[in-house]
């Protein structure tokens, strides 16, 4: 494929990220919304 170790390295903290998003994205899923509204109050203070 012609990587080399920075592109691999590149690649793959791309990918965490979007599997972090995709995995808090299906947690919240769960929640009903005003748990989510409360939970982002908290976290703006």
């Amino acid at each position: 494929m012609g990587l080399k170790p920075g592109d691999a390295a590149y690649l793959l903290t791309g990918l965490r990220e979007e599997v972090a998003k995709d995995l808090a994205l299906a947690l919240l899923a769960g929640r009903p919304s005003g748990e989510i509204d409360e939970q982002k109050e908290a976290n703006d203070e």
